[in-house]
């Protein structure tokens, strides 16, 4: 028996993905959930596992090319000598909308009220990149120059272009979410930190950990004060307040070159047992770069801890719709701060202090308490 390995969906606009390595030949033999391909999209990078143990005896995609999203991209056979099926690659991977735009070049074009045919496709599929290109050239009545806009002039150093990679893309769409839409302002506050190495210690031998959960301690402890401060767990949507059914925390972890942003989500209805383990859990799988797209979204608040570095103080760049991230940092001769940048569109400088202030000693009796329930 043969079974195939398809091209995962990363997000729903990209029909297409590229095949950024592959970490298995023909005859490897595998295990399941092992490691066998990477994947990029305009947004985020996944690894592809095995789902199966058993042996590669096929293998569709080619390094540096793109790839569809639903073909097969690896054939794993029970032994070596396992023959890939005769019609591998005649059938059909599901309902195709490679010639329509993707959802974001869709709403371009209704904005703007511009028919799909009379905007030129780079690719196989209408993009966004390919409507603003329409844009930039065809200008609507009434439009803001790019100048006025804020868009930078181009650079006058001699140089060449270099496209950006998806990890890049990302990083920058959160940066001009934080520019153009919130209103970002950061307010810190010294503090000791002894009483909370104190406490994550103790809560370490209490619960038979193996290393101190001093981060994901102040974490949890930020999710129980936002569940009681509901205007805290919001953002700005429509010109209106938008206030989130759960509380779902984002992280900080560093792996390589690259800083992901885990989410924790429905962290309101976790013990800080369970909250440190998913916090450990998601940290493990970014480090082995096993993150999913779902495990990267619909952060709700957030918290970044650079201590490891060590970093004396920073200000975060707020992830879209986050409206209060926390900046843990090192301590400096016993004493240290802590900060947070927060979106001034929904929170005022006394609340954000306040919920700075809240996170300055640990709470063990609510922490505890939680854990009992």
């Amino acid at each position: 028996m043969t079974d195939p390995l398809y091209v995962p969906r990363i997000n729903n606009n990209d029909d297409e993905v590229l095949l950024v390595s592959l970490q298995v030949a023909n005859g490897d033999a595998v295990q399941a959930g092992q490691a066998v391909a990477e994947i990029e999209s305009e947004k985020a990078t996944v690894v592809v596992e095995a789902e199966t143990d058993g042996y590669v005896v096929g293998i569709s995609g080619i390094e540096g090319e793109m790839v569809t999203v639903g073909a097969v991209l690896i054939w794993i056979g029970e032994t070596p000598q396992s023959q890939v099926p005769d019609d591998a690659g005649k059938g059909d991977t599901g309902p195709s909308t490679r010639t329509r735009p993707t959802a974001g070049a869709m709403a371009l074009l209704r904005k703007h009220d511009l028919s799909e045919s009379a905007v030129p496709v780079s690719g196989n599929r209408m993009q966004v990149g390919d409507v603003e290109a329409y844009l930039s050239q065809n200008p609507p009545a009434g439009a803001v120059p790019a100048a006025a806009a804020g868009l930078s002039d181009p650079p006058a150093a001699a140089g060449r272009p270099a496209p950006l990679s998806a990890y890049e893309a990302a990083m920058m769409q959160s940066v001009l979410w934080h520019g153009r839409e919130a209103v970002p302002t950061y307010l810190e506050a010294a503090y000791d930190e002894t009483p909370w190495q104190e406490f994550a210690q103790s809560f370490r031998d209490e619960e038979g950990l193996l290393s101190s959960p001093l981060v994901p301690l102040i974490a949890y402890q930020l999710v129980r004060y936002v569940l009681a401060k509901p205007g805290l767990n919001s953002t700005i949507s429509d010109g209106q307040r938008f206030l989130y059914d759960a509380v779902n925390l984002g992280f900080t972890v560093d792996f390589g070159d690259k800083l992901f942003l885990p989410v924790i989500h429905d962290a309101q209805n976790m013990t800080a047992r369970e909250f440190v383990d998913a916090f450990g859990r998601l940290h493990r799988a970014a480090m082995r770069g096993c993150l999913q797209p779902e495990e990267m979204k619909g952060a709700t608040v957030a918290i970044s801890s650079m201590a490891r570095w060590p970093v004396l103080r920073h200000m975060p760049i707020l992830p879209a719709h986050v409206s209060l991230m926390v900046a843990h940092s090192a301590p400096n001769d016993g004493c240290c701060v802590l900060g947070a940048t927060y979106d001034h569109r929904v929170l005022d400088g006394a609340a954000a202090f306040q919920a700075v202030h809240s996170l300055t000693k640990p709470d063990g009796e609510a922490i505890r308490k939680t854990n009992q329930t």
